[in-house]
């Protein structure tokens, strides 16, 4: 059978979709860029157009998607194609996202207290958190450009949770006056220089490919999420910097603390003050950073890896 994902994120090509191909799909990745600047009837007229293209048997989108995705899963319908719809940005991205899941014919969500929520629309959805590829997401190469004590690999947003990220590990990590550089979309925006404080440290876009890199030449691997309300809601990130065997410090949530042992797979910081602290006490320590970062892996690569995704959660549900 053929699944094949829409889009142009690493997180599909490299992670979910690997998944798949690891059980015996034939995979196939289709990179429609999102086009968000499209007027809707252009963007279905291009959808409609490159859809003809496609031989597949599922497809599967995850996360953000313009409004004229809507039509997906017509497309699907008319040629016999399971629409799948993974909402990654759970629950901060609900309510824009929900257009996709209620067309959609399997949902999964990274948010367990959402599935309540699909239910009340008559959605099944199914918990499907992020996980590793154990043949992507591994030690790197050690690079001189990314030796440093601190590195963020994280896109600029404004929602709260995120704010509060910013203000405990980013401040955290600019005050304790170590060596740090920011990669991500968005912090070149006026509100994202601010928020850096105009250090001066940030780097433009990091290229996926070079997260191995990242994670085997920088001491510490900094984390913020944009939620912290849920239990299993968290970035993508714990799971790629773990499986690349990076030591990660990352901010405090109900789902960091409940999905990772803190001091045993990673660290995490509450506040501003905490962050430093551990900061400070850790690349001092390269010896428990080490520990830390060997049991992190070892953790991801047996509980948290694409192909047990796939084979423990999303066949039973494709196969209903």
């Amino acid at each position: 059978m053929i699944i094949t994902s829409i889009g142009t994120s690493p997180l599909m090509r490299l992670g979910l979709l690997e998944g798949f191909r690891k059980v015996g799909f034939e995979t196939e990745y289709f990179p429609f860029r999102l086009w968000s600047q499209l007027d809707e009837e252009t963007g279905k007229e291009l959808l409609i157009k490159d859809f003809k293209k496609i031989k597949t048997d599922f497809l599967i989108h995850g996360g953000y998607a313009p409004k004229y995705f809507s039509i997906l899963p017509e497309i699907c319908k008319e040629k016999g194609v399971a629409f799948i719809y993974w909402a990654i940005e759970d629950p901060v991205g609900y309510n824009n996202t929900l257009f996709l899941a209620e067309k959609a014919d399997f949902v999964f969500t990274t948010t367990q207290e959402c599935v309540s929520e699909y239910a009340k629309k008559g959605i099944k959805a199914t918990l499907l958190t992020f996980a590793c590829n154990p043949d992507y997401h591994k030690m790197g190469k050690y690079s001189s450009k990314y030796d440093l004590d601190l590195a963020l690999v994280a896109s600029h947003y404004r929602w709260e949770a995120r704010r509060k990220g910013y203000r405990t590990i980013l401040d955290g990590a600019i005050e304790s006056g170590k060596r740090l550089k920011v990669w991500g979309a968005g912090w070149d925006t006026d509100i994202g220089r601010k928020t850096l404080k105009n250090q001066g440290i940030f780097e433009g876009y990091l290229p996926n490919s070079h997260l191995p890199s990242l994670c085997a030449s920088a001491k510490i691997v900094l984390g913020i999420q944009c939620d912290d309300s849920s239990f299993t809601q968290t970035s993508m990130r714990p799971y790629e910097v773990l499986g690349c065997h990076g030591f990660h410090l990352t901010q405090k949530t109900k789902a960091t603390t409940k999905i990772f042992k803190d001091g045993e797979h990673l660290v995490t910081a509450g506040s501003k003050e905490e962050a430093i602290e551990k900061i400070l006490y850790y690349l001092e320590r390269p010896q428990e950073r080490q520990r830390i970062a060997r049991q992190g892996q070892d953790f991801v690569y047996r509980y948290h890896t694409y192909e047990q995704r796939v084979k423990e959660i999303m066949l039973p549900q494709m196969v209903r």
